[in-house]
């Protein structure tokens, strides 16, 4: 939903709001805002796999940076292009470094500071069980119906930011720890227990092989598929996406004629594409 509003004599307003129907024509930019970075994904966008809406990249995003700067400063002792920012590119969120030559310092001194990084994510969720608690409780108690407009947006920010130092505490200290305990438990199955007709170590664990991550690795390698049938990519690329969506949705049975080239290792899409053909020229 595309929403336009003014503040005028303390007062929000909407002005428009309507479904967003014009999005970038094929193929897009992907291009940073700074002229060398390093763009990658880390934890905390593995749970947004998806693009998110303006309004989440307008106000989450800068808060959500606010609190991942302050920990920075005071776990790593690190600012400004030595630490990676959370930036929008195409509605997708990217862990961001300025420049790509500070990765390595980074990672360097990230690699000293893991101690006081645990340290900093257990005493921040001990302060923040009080304070997301006052806040919440404060907010649940609330007339909404008598709240005024730039109040109603003053504690959206404040229960953002609450929610966003309570995940930035968990990446610090639970998140890696499950991560190494897996890691751990993956090595010691397969060196000394699992036999040859015994399932792999990650089905008995859901963190890396979460729901997001496995979401964003098929969407991945869907991508790189129709990528390699030059037929498709040029369809994908010249037809809008409401379009596509209407086709399939118009006949719920379309096949393609490419189904001879699916990878092997995806039976699930090949069940998908199994019998009658259409023409995209």
């Amino acid at each position: 939903m595309d929403i336009e509003w003014a503040l005028a004599a303390g007062r929000f307003g909407i002005v428009q709001a309507r479904p967003i129907t014009a999005l970038p024509d094929p193929p897009l930019e992907w291009s940073s805002p700074y002229p060398k970075p390093l763009l990658a994904h880390g934890d905390s966008i593995d749970l947004a796999p998806d693009a998110v809406s303006p309004l989440f990249a307008t106000l989450g995003i800068p808060i959500v940076n606010t609190v991942y700067l302050k920990m920075y400063d005071r776990v790593m002792r690190l600012r400004g292009e030595n630490v990676p920012m959370f930036v929008i590119i195409n509605g997708y969120i990217y862990l961001c470094f300025a420049k790509r030559s500070k990765f390595w310092k980074y990672m360097s001194v990230h690699a000293t500071t893991v101690g006081r990084l645990y340290a900093y994510g257990l005493e921040r969720a001990e302060e923040l069980r009080t304070t997301s608690r006052t806040v919440l409780t404060r907010w649940r108690e609330m007339d909404l119906a008598s709240v005024k407009a730039p109040e109603l947006l003053a504690g959206v920010r404040e229960l953002f930011e609450v929610a966003a130092d309570y995940f930035c505490a968990a990446i610090c200290r639970p998140i890696p720890q499950s991560n190494f305990s897996e890691l751990f438990l993956r090595r010691f199955y397969n060196a000394l227990i699992k036999r040859k007709e015994d399932l792999p170590a990650t089905a008995f664990l859901l963190g890396l092989e979460s729901l997001p991550l496995r979401a964003e690795k098929s969407l991945f390698d869907l991508a790189q598929w129709a990528k390699a049938q030059p037929e498709l990519a040029n369809y994908l690329q010249q037809t809008a996406t409401q379009a596509v969506w209407a086709a399939l949705q118009a006949e719920p049975c379309l096949h393609l004629c490419w189904t001879s080239s699916l990878p092997a290792s995806r039976p699930t899409w090949r069940s998908l594409v199994t019998s009658s053909t259409i023409s995209i020229s």
